[in-house]
């Protein structure tokens, strides 16, 4: 039985099926908008809001000179720990990931090296400079398609498997049709209905 389901399964157009799939539902493979930045952090645990302020407006005109190096200028003054080994690199945050302060200030940025003015938030006040800024756009045929794929196939070897369980039930006697549901039944405890074979599709 799992040899016909394999075998079906060869013989299916995957590229055709994905086709169909991306063109059926193509509001289902879109890229969200993203931005990349570095950002530097100023603490107010034991500093005023204006302190942290004043202490960001001085490093942002720092960062803003001709052939500064925002990076190391990260290391050596950001209070977030986490940054310093980065420099501050945050690659590809969506909406959603960071605080509404950050995130307003982050996505209003446009050109690459831009900074934005000093952001109040929860944590502190930051400076963030923009590295890269992704629009949202809709995901190409080709991007999509191996994910695509990837969801279709545990389907259609359910849908080949079911086949040719029927196919037997029709033709064999009833201790047989017993038989095949037990199997269709040990079957299911495995994600790919291979009975834990070591062999995979292609």
């Amino acid at each position: 039985m799992q040899f016909e389901v394999d075998r079906q399964l060869r013989l299916t157009d995957w590229d055709a099926e994905a086709m169909e799939a991306y063109q059926a539902s193509p509001d289902s493979y879109q890229v969200q908008e993203t931005v990349s930045v570095r950002t530097l952090l100023i603490r107010r645990d034991e500093r005023s809001e204006d302190e942290a302020l004043s202490l960001a407006h001085e490093l942002l005109v720092q960062a803003r000179l001709p052939g500064a190096n925002f990076e190391e200028l990260v290391r050596m003054n950001t209070e977030d720990e986490a940054a310093i080994a980065t420099g501050g690199l945050m690659e590809n945050v969506a909406r959603g990931e960071t605080v509404e302060p950050f995130q307003r200030a982050a996505f209003a940025l446009r050109e690459e090296g831009e900074f934005s003015e000093p952001v109040v938030s929860r944590f502190g006040v930051h400076l963030i400079q923009l590295l890269d800024h992704q629009l949202p756009r809709q995901k190409s045929f080709e991007e999509a398609k191996q994910g695509i794929i990837d969801e279709l196939k545990p389907a259609r070897a359910a849908q080949y498997r079911h086949g040719v369980q029927a196919e037997a039930r029709e033709r064999k006697p009833a201790g047989f049709i017993e038989h095949t549901e037990a199997l269709d039944a040990l079957m299911l405890r495995t994600s790919d209905g291979k009975l834990g074979l070591e062999n995979k599709l292609p």
